[in-house]
């Protein structure tokens, strides 16, 4: 990224910002914020995986193949995430079903 003139997180960050500013506008319209932070976390790890793949591809292209490796590396590291709030879906939304359902706060 720097032969050509720019930085590895610069992309990433430009995107993240975005879908995290989209995310809590949809957000702070509805109660029920608890599942859907879940689900934006679920999908932010997805994100920052296409950026990093966008980003293999453009180091490719700009001759610094070497830098493809740590893009790879931080791809398993979220993947890594991705799993972990994958299995965080089902019992969170168990919970927030039995709490909303017998009328207690849900969210926080």
């Amino acid at each position: 990224m720097k032969a050509i003139g720019e930085s590895g997180s610069s992309l990433k960050e430009t995107v993240a910002g975005i879908v995290g500013t989209v995310g809590a506008a949809v957000h702070a319209a509805t109660g029920d914020e608890t599942p859907k932070n879940l689900y934006s976390g679920y999908a932010y790890q997805y994100d920052q995986i296409a950026a990093y793949r966008s980003l293999i591809v453009i180091a490719e292209a700009a001759g610094q193949g070497a830098q493809a490796s740590g893009f790879r590396t931080s791809i398993e590291e979220e993947k890594k995430a991705a799993e972990a709030i994958d299995r965080l879906i089902e019992p969170v939304t168990k919970t927030y079903l039995t709490r909303e359902t017998s009328g207690q706060k849900a969210d926080s």
